[in-house]
């Protein structure tokens, strides 16, 4: 089965994002800044191999993958996330186990834990794969 994009432009819109915009987690229609009280966030959003944010992912896969994600996890809606001045899509995933397979999947860092306001560290990360810059 094709996956069909519903939101279109994504990779784009964060980009702008991030500019002037604190970390946290911000409402994807709005970008206004959001305090959500359950559920994990996670993401599929990786970097290219030399750590640059935005060199992996062309526009199209970057909205096919948000739609796969999006659909995998039954999420209600899409997120912009914000850690140390990067932005990314991001989702709020209801169920742990689901969460964990998406950051184990795209070779996530960690996730995040709403309610407990605390990441969950994978222990799998490889960051040659992924390299994060702190």
């Amino acid at each position: 089965m094709d996956v069909i994009p519903k939101h279109i432009g994504v990779l784009a819109r964060i980009k702008k994002f991030a500019i002037n915009s604190a970390d946290g987690t911000y409402d994807y229609e709005t970008g206004e800044i959001v305090n959500l009280e359950t559920g994990y966030m996670v993401t599929f959003h990786q970097n290219d191999e030399n750590g640059n944010a935005y060199g992996r992912y062309t526009d199209e896969e970057y909205d096919l993958l948000t739609q796969k994600v999006f659909d995998e996890i039954g999420a209600d809606k899409i997120y912009i996330g914000v850690y140390n001045s990067v932005s990314e899509v991001s989702f709020c995933c209801k169920s742990k186990d689901k969460a964990k397979m998406i950051m184990h999947t795209y070779n996530q860092e960690s996730i995040w834990d709403n309610s407990r306001k605390v990441p969950i560290i994978n222990l799998k990360y490889d960051k040659r794969k992924n390299p994060i810059n702190h």
